[in-house]
């Protein structure tokens, strides 16, 4: 290959770690595109565009039957002249400095699809919105909506391209979301432990012998205690704030006064379920689909005690970094949504049940807001620490940590000492 030709984004100097960079309505766009040429070269012209694409793709069928329908609306496009020739130029690298200002909207023209209310935003023409980026994939069915850099060589059997994808999202307009708090909607699964108590008063689990005798008949000296996993998480969220989670494993059989065995909180995960509603125009009426798919934000290891019936309170599973996911949107092809689901191990006598806690319906915000206001935010956050203040959730968590977090018991047990390192996913 005689040329190698990139596409380099400046970075924030704000000290934002998400990469690529997230960019919202108004920002510039800066960078360079690089070509290196190992060889002389005659080169026409070196052209950047920076687009805005939603595409969607429903295959039905299989084999004879199968049909895909297929749609694309490019809703922002912009280019810039980089350098014009012809000119034969000599092997060596050269740097050419481009700049982007995004906008703040888009004119967009309803009447590829028959429902027009599928989406309220859209279901006019006229100045709407830009959507956020949003990315598969989702097996045989078909999900984009991308802002794109593409440098570009023209040659006469194949041009030279470099393409550079931006994360874009609009702003958050409320500066401190409620958290809303909410208990879990689904019944977890119970669990049980058949256990017995030795001489000196200590919950030991049953020999094997004795599990089969269970098996057939009860016997006096065999206790049960049944449990399940109860919590209570945020379900309106910015990915950056640090929110807490409240589990309780409750028990009907605390209250029979018989000794309980011990239980640990162990391996965890916190994962995002999305829901995509995708659609396609048709002749009479629309394609849809709905594509599900799962996120996880966070992971680790708790490894601590925890009361039958008691509220444990764990800080931590949230991550301090921000990651990028589209917050909640409707926009005219594509619609987002999420769940959130917990995964969480809890230890007794030796054996591990593994819980799905979850909360079927929440609402991500943007993770960014406007400069000035993103600024302010950043002073009110640094004051409330100096003071010592902290809410639940606290302010958002502009700057990025260190890639990790480490689970902390806010309330209950505090004599236990510290949780194990749980990594950031």
């Amino acid at each position: 290959m005689v040329y190698s030709l990139r596409v380099f984004v400046e970075q924030r100097s704000d000290g934002e770690k998400l990469q690529p960079r997230l960019f919202i309505p108004g920002d510039r766009v800066v960078g360079k595109v690089v070509l290196t040429l190992t060889e002389d070269e005659t080169v026409e012209n070196i052209i950047i565009d920076l687009k805005g694409k939603c595409k969607t793709k429903i295959v039905r069928g299989s084999g004879q039957n199968r049909h895909t329908h297929r749609y694309e609306l490019e809703f922002y496009t912009d280019r810039r002249l980089l350098f014009k020739g012809p000119f034969k130029m000599r092997a060596d690298t050269y740097e050419y400095p481009f700049a982007f200002q995004l906008p703040e909207s888009f004119t967009y023209t309803a009447g590829d699809f028959s429902d027009q209310n599928w989406s309220p935003e859209y279901s006019t023409m006229g100045t709407k919105p830009l959507p956020p980026t949003c990315l598969g994939p989702y097996g045989r069915h078909e999900c984009e909506i991308y802002y794109r850099l593409t440098a570009r060589v023209p040659k006469t059997f194949s041009d030279w391209e470099d393409k550079y994808h931006l994360n874009f999202s609009p702003p958050r307009t409320v500066p401190d979301p409620n958290p809303l708090l909410k208990a879990n909607e689904n019944n977890a699964s119970t669990y049980h432990r058949h256990y017995r108590l030795t001489d000196d008063g200590t919950c030991r689990t049953l020999t094997t012998r004795e599990s089969l005798k269970e098996t057939f008949k009860h016997n006096a000296a065999t206790n049960t205690v049944n449990f399940t996993l109860n919590a209570v998480a945020p379900i309106a969220i910015v990915i950056g704030r640090p929110y807490t989670i409240d589990l309780t494993l409750a028990s009907p059989d605390e209250a029979t006064g018989n000794i309980m065995p011990d239980f640990k909180l162990k391996a965890w995960a916190l994962i995002l379920k999305s829901r995509t509603d995708i659609r396609v125009p048709g002749l009479f009426s629309d394609h849809q689909q709905l594509l599900e798919d799962h996120i996880e934000i966070n992971h680790g290891t708790l490894n601590i005690p925890i009361l039958l019936n008691k509220s444990l309170r764990i800080t931590g599973m949230f991550p301090k970094d921000r990651i990028y996911a589209p917050p909640t949107f409707d926009a005219w092809a594509v619609r987002r949504n999420y769940g959130l689901e917990l995964k969480i191990d809890v230890e007794c006598l030796g054996e591990t049940s593994s819980f799905k806690v979850k909360w079927p319906h929440v609402f991500l915000y943007p993770v960014k807001m406007e400069g000035g206001v993103e600024e302010a935010i950043k002073a009110i956050e640094s004051g409330t620490a100096q003071l010592g203040i902290e809410q639940q959730g606290g302010l958002p968590a502009y700057e990025g940590g260190s890639g990790s977090v480490v689970p902390q018991v806010e309330e209950q047990l505090p004599s236990y000492g510290h949780a194990m390192k749980g990594q950031a996913a």
